[in-house]
């Protein structure tokens, strides 16, 4: 943490020397989510914390350059550097090293988890990724260069994956992507064209693993006053599928709404069979609190989470 204190201090005399016309600027941030089941049928038991999660964003930016960092933890909001990086501008390309987590402009997520249908280019690698963009046209490379933590094995060490995507703007976003270190290869489309509504749809391929075709819609403006979405996945390798929707309905600063899923042992959602979620959830200017059952029909399993999300 104090090398981290360091550079950031180092970064700003440098952006104060060469950018003085750029008012640097130092900020931080953070986010924390905390899940405690209040009752969990599995074990019996009451009041047992399922998962406590936090993380703290460093930034630093001037003209053409920037810092950035990001500590994740439990209660010890500093206990690992997950990621970090400095970029430069270079007219439309921009350089990012360090140890990386970036999608390159050519990753899709899910409507309603946010879960993305491809493995991030730089991956919490250490590496150099550069990208560009010219008339709608982005794309990306990314050079690892091995981990000292050893997250990358030494024979994925300086396997590139390079990304592009194209945008029609207010109609389509195309995207595609390849990694050398898993041989993974996608493609997808993020359909604009109809105001107020999510559509993306794509395909993966993971070399010796799997084939995945994937779907994902919602609106929170379609149907006035509801949030609507609808997750879905066929694994053509396996033969298994995944879908789930969702349905919220606001009343400021509150919420109630019902997240259910069904899967036939498909590897994202994992309960094999039926799952329900209803909740209520209550929003306030930093985060939320959401309270909610949960029932597993092919365990019988019962749960009631309480989870609390916060960031400034």
């Amino acid at each position: 943490m104090k090398k981290l204190i360091v550079l950031l201090l180092a970064l700003t005399m440098v952006g104060a020397a060469f950018a003085q016309d750029a008012k640097p600027a130092l900020t931080f941030g953070l986010y924390g989510d905390a899940v405690a089941n209040l009752y969990d049928s599995t074990s019996a038991t009451t009041g047992s914390w399922s998962a406590l999660y936090s993380e703290t964003y460093f930034n630093y930016k001037a003209k053409d350059m920037g810092f950035s960092a990001t500590t994740i933890g439990s209660a010890d909001f500093f206990a690992k550097v997950r990621n970090w990086s400095f970029y430069y501008n270079v007219g439309p390309v921009k350089m990012l090293i360090g140890k990386l987590r970036e999608t390159g402009g050519a990753r899709l997520t899910s409507y309603i988890d946010g879960n993305g249908f491809s493995t991030r280019m730089a991956n919490v690698d250490n590496g150099v990724e550069l990208t560009g963009t010219v008339s709608g046209l982005t794309a990306s490379v990314f050079v690892p260069f091995g981990n000292d933590d050893q997250t990358v094995p030494v024979d994925q060490t300086y396997k590139v994956a390079a990304g592009l995507a194209y945008a029609v703007p207010n109609v389509v976003t195309v995207v595609g992507g390849y990694r050398m270190a898993n041989k993974e290869a996608w493609v997808g489309a993020d359909v604009k064209a109809v105001k107020g509504l999510v559509a993306r749809l794509g395909y993966k391929n993971v070399a010796g693993t799997t084939n995945y075709l994937y779907a994902t819609a919602g609106s929170s403006s379609l149907v006035k006053g509801l949030d609507l979405g609808l997750d879905a996945n066929v694994n053509l390798t396996a033969s298994t599928f995944g879908v789930e929707a969702k349905v919220e309905k606001a009343f400021d600063p509150y919420a109630i709404g019902l997240v259910a899923s069904y899967d036939n042992g498909d590897g994202w959602y994992k309960y094999n069979g039926f799952y329900v979620n209803p909740y209520v959830q209550m929003n306030f200017a930093a985060g939320d609190v959401i309270l909610g059952v949960t029932y597993d029909f092919a365990s019988g399993d019962i749960a009631i989470p309480l989870e609390c999300e916060i960031s400034f």
